[in-house]
């Protein structure tokens, strides 16, 4: 199962159990043999394949091409009604990306996060290293734009990588009427503006850090395991 939420800190998780409806026998304790086994299949065996896993996904991406540039994929029908853009960014100090899509007229779900090396997500309580669609602003024209840079462009729907110059972008559709391919425009960070709609909704240093602190008490409401 898996639970999405919009409205960090204000949306309630829901409650789960799952019971049995035959008589269920009473499990007996592990013995030292049996837990001296799961600990060393848990440590040894799962974190190494996982990570072998992603490295091998980024490896593919990487050699496909995807440098800056996006595509689509189901990662193969994991999630039903879901469908995802990926692509690795590059950036320099002295550079920002624009990601720029349409959005579905029918979109009950959609979010832009940013990976690591490592693909581990970029730390997302404190930086904003990723959008959903209650948190994002669309521009005017009825697009979503947003701008990944290593230091604050001054514009509201800015992805923090984090001190990261390289690493994954995954962006979610999910039960959408259709399924745009984004795309990522690297322009210089000091020529960052002539490069967006007049009307780009700007962000103060003050006004950044209200809107971090709600990120921060947000992330600590919601229930993650």
């Amino acid at each position: 199962m898996r639970q999405r939420s919009y409205d960090w800190g204000v949306e309630r998780d829901a409650r789960l159990a799952i019971e049995r409806l035959d008589a269920a026998p009473v499990k007996p304790a592990p013995t030292v043999r049996q837990t001296d086994q799961a600990l060393r299949a848990l440590l040894g065996g799962f974190a190494a394949r996982l990570s072998r896993t992603w490295l091998r996904y980024q490896k593919s991406v990487l050699e496909r091409g995807l440098v800056n540039r996006l595509e689509m994929t189901d990662f193969g029908g994991a999630v039903p009604l879901q469908w995802y853009w990926q692509g690795l960014y590059q950036l320099e100090p002295d550079e920002a990306l624009i990601l720029e899509t349409e959005l579905p007229l029918r979109r009950r779900y959609w979010n832009v996060q940013l990976n690591d090396e490592l693909w581990n997500a970029v730390e997302f309580v404190h930086r904003q290293s990723s959008l959903n669609g209650h948190q994002a602003r669309v521009d005017s024209d009825g697009r979503f734009r947003a701008v990944i840079a290593l230091e604050d462009p001054g514009v509201h729907n800015w992805l923090d990588p984090g001190d990261t110059r390289q690493g994954m972008l995954i962006g979610r559709w999910y039960d959408c009427d259709r399924w745009p391919t984004p795309t990522l425009t690297r322009v210089p960070l000091a020529q960052l503006r002539a490069h967006l709609p007049a009307d780009t909704p700007l962000c103060s240093t003050a006004e950044r850090a209200v809107a971090l602190r709600a990120r921060r008490l947000g992330a600590q409401l919601r229930r993650r395991w």
